[in-house]
């Protein structure tokens, strides 16, 4: 089977962006991304993750861009895009140089809110200067990202209001960056759903008390096929955080005076769970009781999973 070059992926991604934005209720609109997901060599599935991510994120700043034109030319977000304008977009993946960590240390610490970018920006830029051309370009992409961060974060909210697909975007951008933040950067993908306008990664560092149970199932079974796939199963990034988050809905749960089914479907899913990190001799998702819970929640025809 034929692998498809950075160019093609870059290219299958762009697309499924587009249509997202022009007809967001297409049935499968994500399937051929997640495919990507799951069948690409390795190397490749690692990457993909921080890749859409940077699709979105370009996209993001456009379209946030054309909706506000006239505020985007006060400060400081004209600064902001004068610079992203400014600055390269390359691949620095296995770029980096050990000699510029000290002044990638520096430029995280300038870019952790808006206030204080406005303030070590030209710091941070002569910081740059003792490198050769090829690392200051480097450093120059990486600084772009984080631009690019401050820009969608000040205005993504606002902009959100009146317009839908900006919205849609922005709330998925938040979903990868909450995923990243918690050192789950090979994972998001994989949670993304299959159909639907509003998709949103639903994972293990994405759920809250208020998540849907089908959530927390929808969660569950994508960890089951990672796990059955032979995929990449870490337990303090991906089991971990799950079992912690189950616990904290089972808590609240417990707090109540009266209990549903879901709930009690949720007690069990917890039980297995639990049962299965202590034993660690089997997998719930051998158990024909986890897909009895499961397809509660889920039928097979209507969970989309590639």
């Amino acid at each position: 089977m034929k692998r498809l070059s950075r160019k093609e992926i870059i290219t299958s991604l762009d697309t499924g962006l587009e249509l997202w934005e022009e007809r967001p209720d297409l049935t499968g609109l994500w399937r051929p991304i997640r495919l990507l997901q799951w069948y690409e060599p390795k190397e490749v599935r690692d990457e993909l993750c921080n890749l859409f991510h940077h699709r979105l994120e370009l996209r993001l700043v456009g379209n946030i861009r054309k909706a506000v034109p006239d505020l985007v030319q006060e400060e400081p977000y004209r600064q902001l895009l004068e610079d992203w304008d400014r600055f390269p977009d390359v691949d620095w993946s296995g770029m980096r140089n050990p000699d510029t960590f000290q002044t990638q240390v520096i430029m995280r610490q300038g870019t952790e809110n808006l206030e204080r970018y406005v303030r070590q920006r030209d710091t941070i830029l002569r910081e740059f200067t003792p490198f050769s051309e090829k690392d200051r370009m480097v450093l120059q992409s990486i600084l772009r990202r984080k631009v690019a961060k401050l820009f969608i974060r000040a205005l993504g909210p606002k902009v959100s209001e009146d317009d839908i697909n900006i919205r849609r975007q922005f709330l998925l951008w938040e979903d990868l960056n909450t995923c990243f933040d918690r050192g789950a950067n090979r994972y998001p993908l994989y949670f993304l759903p299959a159909d639907g306008a509003d998709v949103r990664i639903i994972a293990p560092w994405t759920l809250t008390e208020d998540s849907s149970v089908a959530d927390y199932f929808y969660a569950a079974n994508i960890i089951g096929k990672i796990y059955t796939c032979g995929g990449p199963i870490d337990h303090g990034t991906l089991l971990a955080p799950f079992h912690w988050k189950l616990n904290q809905r089972i808590l609240a749960i417990m707090g109540r005076d009266e209990r549903s089914q879901e709930d009690y479907d949720l007690l069990e899913l917890l039980f297995l769970f639990q049962q299965m990190l202590n034993q660690k001799r089997w997998s719930i998702w051998e158990l024909e009781r986890f897909h009895t819970l499961h397809r509660r929640y889920w039928p097979v025809e209507d969970t989309g999973l590639a």
